[in-house]
């Protein structure tokens, strides 16, 4: 069986504010610490939480 990396579903989250996106991004990299790099669910947790820094970023430079 091939490793599928094409996602099959999105998830969506609206943050209207830097704060809610750092929250999430603290919940998400403390469950990555947890984690082993090689684990399924670090792999899918990764790109997600390099996707979370982003939109901090963002969402700071227009609050500016």
């Amino acid at each position: 069986m091939n490793n599928v990396t094409t996602p099959i579903h999105s998830v969506s989250v609206d943050l209207s504010h830097s704060s809610e996106a750092k929250e999430l991004l603290m919940i998400v990299k403390g469950r990555l610490s947890w984690l082993s790099p090689s684990s399924p669910e670090f792999e899918f947790l990764s790109p997600i939480y390099k996707q979370l820094v982003e939109a901090a970023t963002l969402l700071e430079s227009l609050e500016e």
